[in-house]
């Protein structure tokens, strides 16, 4: 996910929760916070994808081998 999409998914994400007040997130929560844990649940869901194509369709692994190295960087 590019920079710019990512930062504004997440203030979306952000403003969302904060008007719901349903106490998921902790008051004093910012991007950067928020940014490292989603950054880890993409790469598990690239893993997850990886682990899926490996046993369903070899020649597009690359695909998800690409999106694993760029969250590792």
């Amino acid at each position: 996910m590019g920079t710019d999409v990512r930062r504004s998914m997440l203030e979306g994400y952000l403003k969302q929760s904060k008007e719901l007040d349903d106490g998921f997130l902790p008051s004093e929560t910012d991007c950067q916070t928020v940014d490292s844990v989603s950054r880890l649940w993409e790469l598990e869901k690239a893993i997850l994808e990886a682990k899926y194509e490996i046993h369903h369709r070899q020649q597009n692994i690359i695909i998800p081998l690409a999106g694993i190295l760029s969250l590792c960087q």
